[in-house]
């Protein structure tokens, strides 16, 4: 499949199984975030998968918690992959997802965010090429400024 048609096949998935991504593939998605292009080629994000599932319920719960609905601009996504914008029965921003990637930027660096998206698009066609599921989610910045978060980042 070509690039083209691989960026328009992609979709974001949001109903896992508890099969963990073998190291392989998972070391491919990294390394497909690596080489993302960046502000003045500085790969300044530093990639965190997590495959334990209590932190990663933990976390997406913290994530879920940080959703302003006020600030949506829709309120429908998907019926058969229904997003927490969805549903607010969804408890977990992860979906429950057994692999988690969590992409840090650099505090007050005017391109963090832009740098970890254009990451986080290269993880996801990576998965896709792989056979994959995967889904790209926001709030990360909230997510660990809460103090929960803080104390996760600590440890």
């Amino acid at each position: 499949m070509d690039i083209l048609e691989l960026i328009k096949y992609r979709r974001s998935i949001r109903r896992y199984t508890d099969k963990q991504v073998p190291e392989e593939d998972l070391l491919k998605v990294l390394e497909a975030g690596a080489y993302a292009p960046n502000a003045g080629g500085g790969q300044r994000s530093r990639f965190v998968a997590c495959q334990d599932k209590a932190l990663n319920d933990t976390i997406g719960k913290l994530n879920a918690a940080c959703l302003d609905r006020s600030r949506l601009a829709g309120s429908f996504v998907s019926k058969e992959q229904p997003s927490i914008i969805d549903d607010p029965s969804i408890r977990s921003g992860f979906y429950g997802a057994p692999t988690v990637i969590t992409i840090f930027g650099p505090k007050n660096f005017l391109y963090s965010v832009p740098d970890a998206f254009c990451a986080a698009e290269n993880m996801v066609l990576e998965a896709t090429a792989l056979g994959l599921s995967s889904c790209i989610l926001a709030r990360g910045e909230e997510t660990f400024s809460a103090p929960e978060g803080k104390e996760i980042l600590r440890n």
